[in-house]
This record gives structure tokens, sequence and C-alpha cells, in this order.
């Protein structure tokens, strides 16, 4: 491969360099292909060369004090690497992996040592750059594993028109919601591009030029969303002309210039198509609802199934929603229409659009912003949970992974669902006239616990309607169970959804147990009732816990009306003395184990319930109300983790 004077001027390995020097040393200089995944060196290697990036990116690796691995930065066009062990003349200590296909040049170490001697700046140099790692090392902002650019195709074994839909609107949700530099690499096959489609400027497709960063920033034609698009024309791309180097440097170009890169790929695979597939980061695999994705197709990237409704498919089978929710879209014909006939963008307007959602929640997915949240509490006081989910709606903070136990579990199943913190308000304002939990005509001692389970059976209900499974929900959820025989928290999040909330609902001594498969289980909230370790098993990116549970303290009747009635309250509560004390006695226990299991969060939310009753359902509105002034409260914090969360991945 030849080497001109040009590429050694854009390192700062060369500032200040003269020309003339610089030519004295090329031929003595050697360039080489690397392709993604390729080790340059590794750790314990001896120091026989300096390297210098011309296209690509290379990642820097070292081991921790725990003996692990860990990316310690990356690398790009312009930077240099592997000098300290030449100076110094040890072995390495860092392993250098290629990620994006990378040329580079290398520098052997007699070469190096003959420059610097020559040329003293090449040595400040080297110093400087040295100076300016150590300083952000020293700052954490290497140790806490920066964002690094990202390459995302989307590709669709089927038609071409829908998988443009989703990379255009994907990548206005990736910007919008990460507030960061996003690209579309467009390789479609076919006219109209989405050059047309989006209505840019058709001129600006790179067709059969000599690939490099003045023509790609020429190319580069900017969407009133704030997206940039760079468009191969599909003559180009037919014509099998522009293999795997050309692809490696358009996307090296572009990595060095966007967070993200989105590849729009047709249900065609030509040769150019093929390696940008083989070259990116993360695979949306764009499939018809029911059929099996073709997922064996990649090897390395990380595959993300998002399926679509067809008329073939009009309606989700029980066995294909028996598992966690997957990532569906609900294409609706007439959104296709006004984009594929004047470019609009579905994210662009109102985020109540299912369609929309769905593909900002894909959008976090991809990003590392998911937010999952554990909601804790018991009987009346986890009515908190919808005080809290009132206000993240109102701030616009979307959920996308649920853990629950007990009332949470109801609530977050309901949520889950798609009903919405005022439909939850509404049915918790009825709670006490129609859904009495305890009367002397309930008790069943014989069964396994003091009271019927049919009164929660009929107020889980209200909140669910006819739901049966895990998989009709549209946001995932875990329910967390105990166990009786093994004492282990058991999380259910496929199958009956009905059986797993009456399994978190069965209160030990309070309700009987339920059978599912064979095995007993009991409400998880008196093992483990505030699942944060579920959130993380879900790969949250973002964890909030609520915790709704209580200490103990004295409380009082607070009924409202005549003396009469409150006196029939009084009575009642008597009556159910045994009820009480097994529900205190609980109480103790689920309040100290919750502040543990909170912990694992990034962020607790704690509603001030103390003053609540396990049984005080009339005092919705209050509880409700306790839960809103706790999110408020933290609602600061939880937009300030959010931020650091566009900016740095979770170690």
């Amino acid at each position: 491969m030849m080497l001109n004077l040009q590429e050694l001027r854009k390192s700062a390995l060369f500032t200040g360099v003269e020309g003339s020097k610089l030519r004295r040393v090329l031929p003595q200089l050697e360039k080489k292909y690397y392709s993604r995944g390729a080790v340059i060196f590794k750790e314990g290697d001896p120091s026989q060369a300096l390297y210098l990036i011309l296209s690509g990116q290379v990642k820097i690796i070292e081991r921790n004090e725990q003996g692990r691995p860990e990316v310690l930065m990356y690398l790009h066009a312009g930077d240099f690497f592997g000098e300290t062990s030449v100076i110094t003349h040890e072995i390495r200590s860092v392993t250098a992996e290629v990620v994006i296909d990378a040329e580079i040049l290398i520098i052997p170490k007699a070469v190096f040592e003959e420059i610097y001697h020559r040329e003293p700046k090449i040595l400040h140099n080297v110093i400087r750059t040295l100076s300016q790692r150590i300083s952000l090392k020293t700052k954490g902002l290497v140790q806490r594993n920066p964002k690094t650019h990202t390459i995302i195709a989307i590709y669709h074994p089927r038609k071409e028109i829908e998988g443009a839909f989703l990379t255009s609107n994907l990548a206005a949700s990736i910007l919008k919601q990460t507030e960061t530099s996003v690209a579309v690499l467009d390789l479609s096959l076919k006219n109209p591009n989405l050059v047309r489609i989006l209505r840019l400027d058709p001129d600006k497709e790179i067709k059969d030029e000599e690939i490099g960063q003045e023509l790609v920033e020429k190319m580069l034609t900017s969407h009133p969303s704030g997206l940039q698009l760079l468009a191969l024309s599909p003559e180009f791309l037919r014509e099998g002309k522009i293999g795997r180097e050309k692809i490696a440097r358009i996307l090296s170009l572009l990595k060095e210039k966007f967070t993200y890169t989105l590849i729009n790929t047709g249900p065609e695979i030509t040769k150019g198509t093929f390696e940008a597939l083989d070259l990116s980061d993360k695979i949306v695999l764009l499939i018809p609802f029911g059929e099996e994705p073709p997922v064996h197709m990649f090897d390395q990237q990380e595959v993300i199934t998002v399926y679509y409704q067809t008329p073939q498919h009009p309606d989700a089978t029980e066995d294909f929603l028996t598992g966690t929710p997957p990532l569906i879209i609900d294409w609706q014909p007439e959104l296709l229409e006004p984009f594929y006939k004047a470019g609009e963008l579905i994210v662009e307007k109102a985020s109540d659009n299912p369609t929309g959602e769905a593909i900002h929640r894909l959008a976090r997915y991809i990003t590392g912003l998911k937010l999952g949240i554990a909601l804790g509490g018991v009987a009346a006081r986890g009515l908190a949970h919808i005080g809290v989910l009132d206000v993240l709606e109102q701030n616009k903070i979307p959920i996308d992974l649920i853990a629950a136990t007990n009332t949470g579990a109801i609530i977050g199943a309901a949520y889950a669902s798609g009903a919405r913190s005022k439909n939850l308000i509404e049915i918790a304002s009825r709670l006490p006239y129609e859904y009495e939990l305890g009367t002397l005509k309930d008790f069943r001692i014989f069964q396994g616990g003091f009271l019927s389970n049919k009164k929660v059976l009929k107020l889980i209900s209200s909140f669910l309607g006819p739901l049966k499974t895990f998989g009709q929900l549209k946001i995932p959820l875990r329910i967390i169970t105990l166990e009786l025989e093994t004492g282990k928290d058991v999380a259910f999040e496929k199958g009956s959804l009905w059986d797993a909330l009456q399994a978190s609902m069965a209160i030990p001594g309070l309700f009987p147990p339920v059978k599912i498969g064979g095995k007993t289980f009991v409400d998880g909230s008196n093992i483990n009732p505030i699942p944060v370790s579920h959130l993380i098993e879900m790969r949250a990116d973002i964890t909030v816990g609520v915790n709704a549970l209580s200490p103990l303290r004295r409380y009082f009747s607070t009924g409202s009306g005549d003396m009469e009635k409150n006196i029939r309250e009084e009575a009642l509560t008597e009556d159910w003395k045994m009820v009480d004390i097994i529900m205190r006695s609980f109480q103790k226990l689920q309040h100290e184990i919750g502040l543990s299991k909170a912990t694992l969060a990034d962020l607790t939310i704690t509603p001030e319930v103390t003053g609540f009753s396990w049984k005080d359902f009339k005092r919705a509105p209050e509880i409700i109300d306790a839960g809103r002034r706790a999110a408020e409260q933290a609602l600061p914090k939880l937009l300030e983790i959010r931020d650091k969360r566009k900016l740095y991945r979770r170690s």
C-alpha cells in the first residue's frame, strides 16, 4: 500500500515536523490493513514498533486489579499507540485490538528512535499526548467507560420500505433521546432511496469516487430533525465496485464524526451491504411476526430482533407470546404512506402513538438508556406506586422494565399492559367501596390461610381486565414470588400472568398459597421486597427502586363519617386482631430486608407511608399523594443519572 505525506501530517505524533524530514523516513514505514477483531499486539509481547492509525478504530485493553480485562480507551484515525513500551524497552502491558477494520502505519522501534533523535518535536508530541491521557484517567473519565461510537445496521429480509421507515425513525429517536450526533448510511438498492424519500438533495450520492474524508463531508446532507445522511447511489452498489475496505473507510470516517451510525440495508444482499452488516456492532433484524429470526447469519454482532405484524399474522398467537414480550412494532399502513410520499417521521409527532412509542423503546434499548423500576409495597401501602408512576409519566420519563411483588406486581402488570396513571388512580379510588378485603364470611382457615383469595382475585381483575399471559404486556415484567419447598425467590416472566399475580398476593398465613407447575408459591415480598436485583438481571441501564414499606409504628383508624360507623370499624379491627398480628410481624421483616435490597438501585424513591395501615384502602388518595411527593423530590437526581448514562455506559 502506498503511503503519502498527507496521511502522516494528520497525526498528532508529527505535529510541527518539517515535510522534508518526514519524506526521509517514508520508505522505512509499513502500512498494513487489519480486519475487525484482529489483535495488533497483546499484553506480554515484546515492544517492536509504534503504531499510527490511518483509518478505523482500535481499543486498548488492560487488566484491572481483579485481573479482568477492561477497555482503557478507544483510538481513532490520527491517534498513535504502543509508544510507552518502545521508549522504556519493556514488554507490552496492554492489548491492542481492532474494533473496526483499520489501516495502521507501523513504525519499527529502530526507525522511531532515529526519528526522534533527529527531530525532538516528535518526543515532545508523545509526552503531550501521554499527559492528556493521564489527565483523563485521573479525572475518572476512562474508568467510567465512556460510550463509544456504535454502528447499527437495520436488516429487513422482506420489504424495503419498512426497513427505511424504521431506520429513519430510529435514528431520529436516538438523536432526540441521547442529544448526541447521529448519521444514517443509506445502502438502499432501489429508487427512491432515503435521500429522495426524505426530500433531501438528490445530487448528494457517492457514485464512483475515491473514498476519503473530504468526499464524505461533502456528501453528508442534513435532515430537519438534525440527522446527517450519507447515501451511496443504488447503481454504484449494484455494480459491486465497493468492497470491504471502502465500506470500512466510510464507517471509520463516520465514527470519527458521529456517536451513532445507522445503516439502512435492503433485502437484497450485495457485496457492499454484506460487508456493512459484518462491520456493524449491532444488527436490528426486522421480520414478520411469528417467524423465526435468521440470527445464524451473524456470528459476532449483537442481534436485536424486532417483529412487525402482517395480514398473515394479524394477531399474536398464544404459543408465540408465552415468553418475555419481544420488541414489536405495530405497523400502521396510514403511517407508512406519509413517510413514503412526504418523508414524515412518526417519532417527530406526538409520542402517544403506539408505533412511535415502540421505536422510542427500541432506541433506548440500543443506546443503553433502558430504565427499570422495582415496585416494593404490600397491600394498601403499595398504592403509593401509582403516585410515583404518575410523576414519571407527567415528566415524560418512560419505563422499559418492571420487577415487582405484592401490590406492586398488580400495579406493575396494569402499567405494563398499557394502562396509565390516570386509569390506576380512578381504579384505586373505587377500592374501599367495591373490594373490601376482610369480612367474617371470607374466613377460610383450612385452605392454607385465614382468608379466601376471592376478594384478592377480584382486586387483580379490576386492575388487569382480560389479560392472560406475560406476552400480552407491552413492557417486560417480572413478578417475584417465594417457592415454599426451597425458600428461594422465583421470578415469573412468561406463561400465565394470572397465576403469577395470585402467588405474589398470597401473603403467608393470610391467603392460601398457589400451586404452579407442581410447586407451591407465596408472596415474594418477604424475601425480596424491592427486587432491584432482578432489574439488573433484566439488563436495565438505570435502576429505580420504590420502597413503599414502612417501619413498625402505632396507627389508628381514620375512618370518616358518623361515630357509629367509626365504632363499627374499630370493632372490625378487634375482630381481625390475628390478621393484624400476621401483617405487622411481616412488616418489620420486609422493611429491614427492603432497606438492604434497595441499596442496589441507582436511585431509591421512599414514599412516607408510615402512618398508613396495610388495610387503609379507604385512604388511597393520601397514599398515592405520598408516592407523588417522594417522586417529585427524587426527580432532579433521576434526571442527573439519566443524563450521565447518555455519556457513559454501565461498568
